[in-house]
């Protein structure tokens, strides 16, 4: 696996200089809303980001909880 990894980095090669923008080009795209002048998501949950933090989360929390507990029987 090591050397995989090591094949891998030394087949990394810079961008080329057509991919990058700009300067107008990195203007905001977005036109700033009524309500937010400044055009940025000042962080409404859609039901799609409850599910995908739920689904991040939970796992997390499991995960924790059972590390915690088997962490209360080692030091009994």
């Amino acid at each position: 696996m090591l050397v995989l990894g090591l094949i891998c980095n030394l087949m990394v090669r810079p961008v080329a200089d057509k991919w990058f923008m700009d300067p107008p080009e990195r203007a905001p795209v977005r036109e700033p809303d009524v309500e937010n002048e400044g055009g940025i998501d000042t962080g409404h949950l859609t039901p799609t980001a409850i599910l995908a933090w739920a689904g991040v989360g939970i796992p997390i929390a499991w995960g924790v909880w059972i590390t915690l507990s088997k962490a209360l029987l080692l030091f009994r």
